[in-house]
């Protein structure tokens, strides 16, 4: 009991400390929303008017070889990956490789590594409505993939298991949109909890699942 009080202040103190942070930047928080969120004319999900579910892999790969942010196109069977020209915005992790996966020549999963840590998305959006679990081999680290279908926005952040706060809000984003890998439909699970009382108390263990 003891060391669960212990974790709950710590993630009071350091969720405040961080919100107080980002609220000092609150300047560039639109321009944040404004890049995460679908444009006018292009129906959730969407990035750069590339569409999973919809999109041909062909149309896909004509958007991204005219985008003036990316550069060195490689297109296989299963993937189209890309770098980045230096020209992209700040909130784009110029070091990762943006990567669109493909099934039956049409965009499925788009996945945008992002500068910008979990506790600047919670200061956007706040808590998700769902999320996913995903526990690779390694049981000590983890992510989870969170939704927030009113912005037509899904994102991946990173998490050790267990939870610790700092990680939790200062850990690495992409945003990913479309449907789920193998790999996360094989060791993800469902993990509801942020609708409910004391939710920090489930994720710090990495461990429960809840129904949706």
């Amino acid at each position: 009991m003891r060391q669960l009080l212990r974790s709950a202040t710590a993630f009071l103190f350091s969720f405040g400390l961080i919100v107080g942070i980002l609220r000092a930047g609150a300047g560039d928080d639109e321009a944040l929303r404004a890049f995460l969120l679908p444009a006018t004319g292009c129906p959730a999900p969407c990035w750069q008017g590339i569409r999973p579910g919809a999109s041909s892999a062909d149309d896909a790969q004509a958007l991204l070889l005219a985008n003036p942010w990316i550069t060195s196109v490689n297109r296989t069977l299963t993937h189209i990956s890309w770098r980045w020209s230096g020209a992209q915005p700040a909130y784009i992790d110029a070091n990762a490789q943006g990567i669109l996966y493909l099934a039956n020549e049409r965009v499925a999963t788009i996945v945008v590594g992002l500068t910008a840590q979990y506790g600047d998305i919670w200061a956007l959006f706040g808590a998700p409505e769902s999320a996913i679990m995903v526990r690779p081999a390694s049981r000590s680290t983890a992510y989870q993939i969170v939704d927030y279908p009113d912005q037509g926005v899904e994102l991946v952040s990173s998490l050790s298991c267990p939870v610790r706060p700092d990680i939790f809000w200062t850990g690495e984003t992409a945003l990913r949109l479309g449907t789920h890998t193998f790999s996360e439909a094989m060791n993800g699970v469902p993990y509801a909890i942020f609708d409910e009382p004391g939710w920090w108390r489930w994720l710090h263990t990495c461990r429960r699942q809840v129904a949706n």
